[in-house]
């Protein structure tokens, strides 16, 4: 037996059958120890076999100390180094086994479990449960390093060899690798994203910056994990698999539908837009109940108050009490009014909004497009909205009613002006 070459991190090590039958003879005197076998067919005929061995192994050693078959022809034999997942998974084990942190995913309203079929309403929940039943965190499904995200909950995060509290995942790693001399790979990416849940809308666990729902507070994580970035925007994205969906969104051409004929500037847009339209695939959004699906989040969330009984969110601002139909309207309410949350700037007058949208609606004042025209009296507008309220004054919708005085308005902005004229309350 004699080895061949060191090649992409592999020891590769040649052996004829008059050396394995010697070997075979010895190998009652060597010492055991464990390997690894996967049998595989080389392509010129002969046996090969992957085998990770768990002992120091150096080129100048003689004694390999494998425990194999008995094999009549030539084989191979590779000692396979470990994968960059095995080194993130390994890194998790060890979190898992050393501290309170679990694993975690949601689907819907439900946190499930990472490791078994169990799911719960609760996050705290889904700790309990994977804590005492999948401690060490092992036996957990592989992917691929491309598709690779660890959504880690560590709410009151702490050391178990030393009871110490910690703030963050950086935190207890270095802890675990400095004061308890636990192995940490510390040269590879981070796929890890750390949650908090202990209060009662989604905020990131860094930034503590508040959202209105899991999907929108994990889109923002990607801003502070940039593992791989975008070459047109400078976007940052945990994945690889995020970074190339986000890629395909940027414009790069023309694609047309065959059926509306119907322009796109992507192919991506191009493909949703034929499973929405014409294929009647737009409800997207399933029941966390039920099979019945819907259009919206909000359809969703309506339907499944009616039917299942689920509670109806209490959406009250605490700084003015202003009370909103979900969590998205008060979250947004709360970052542009209190939190003046506007980091989106006019290009014309430098003003500054909160959203893109907010931007787009703006820039009608100064390009002065009105494409919707009402049918009745030719009058036109900027916006499909104020077109929208503009018809109620030809139906006499009055929805906007005093309470003082019974006094009914078409626009909301009447109504608002009459209660401040003559009642004196700001609504």
């Amino acid at each position: 037996m004699r080895l061949i070459s060191l090649l992409d991190g592999r020891w590769v090590i040649k052996s004829e059958p008059s050396q394995l039958a010697r070997w075979d003879s010895e190998k009652r005197r060597r010492k055991k120890t464990s390997a690894t076998l996967k049998e595989d067919s080389g392509s010129d005929g002969e046996n090969a076999r992957m085998i990770n061995i768990k002992n120091r192994f150096t080129p100048s050693s003689r004694k390999y100390f494998v425990v194999i078959p008995r094999l009549a022809s030539n084989r191979t034999i590779v000692l396979k180094k470990s994968t960059e997942l095995d080194l993130h998974l390994d890194n998790l084990n060890t979190l898992m086994r050393c501290s309170n942190a679990t694993l975690m995913k949601l689907q819907g309203i439900w946190f499930q479990c990472c490791f078994c079929s169990s799911r719960y309403e609760d996050a705290a929940a889904l700790k309990t449960h994977t804590l005492e039943n999948h401690e060490d965190g092992k036996k957990i499904i592989g992917r691929s390093v491309a598709e690779l995200i660890l959504r880690v909950d560590i709410t009151g995060l702490r050391c178990k060899l030393c009871e110490l509290e910690v703030n963050d995942l950086d935190q207890i790693m270095e802890h675990l690798k400095t004061d308890h001399s636990e192995k940490i790979h510390t040269h590879i990416k981070s796929y890890m994203i750390p949650f908090k849940f202990d209060t009662k809308e989604p905020r990131c666990a860094i930034c503590e910056m508040e959202f209105y729902n899991f999907k929108t507070l994990q889109l923002h994580m990607n801003s502070h994990f940039g593992n791989f970035l975008c070459k047109e925007c400078g976007s940052g994205f945990v994945n690889e698999r995020s970074l190339k969906v986000h890629v395909s969104r940027h414009a790069n051409g023309l694609f047309k539908c065959e059926t509306c004929q119907r322009v796109f500037d992507n192919n991506l847009k191009l493909k949703e837009h034929e499973k929405a339209v014409h294929r009647g695939m737009n409800k997207r959004h399933k029941c966390d109940f039920c099979d019945e699906r819907f259009i919206g989040v909000i359809a969703k969330s309506a339907h499944m108050i009616k039917e299942h009984g689920l509670p109806v969110p209490e959406a009250k601002c605490p700084a003015c009490d202003k009370t909103f139909k979900n969590h998205k309207y008060l979250i947004t309410h709360k970052r542009t009014y209190h939190m003046m949350e506007k980091r989106h700037k006019c290009p014309e007058c430098e003003k500054m909004f909160f959203s893109t949208h907010e931007v787009k609606q703006h820039m009608l004042t100064h390009s002065g497009q009105r494409d919707f025209k009402c049918v009745i009296c030719s009058k036109a507008y900027g916006r499909k909205s104020t077109l929208r309220e503009h018809m109620r004054i030809h139906a006499d919708d009055r929805r906007f009613k005093c309470e003082h005085c019974g006094m009914a308005f078409v626009q909301k902005c009447s109504w608002r002006a009459h209660m401040r004229s003559k009642h004196g309350e700001e609504v």
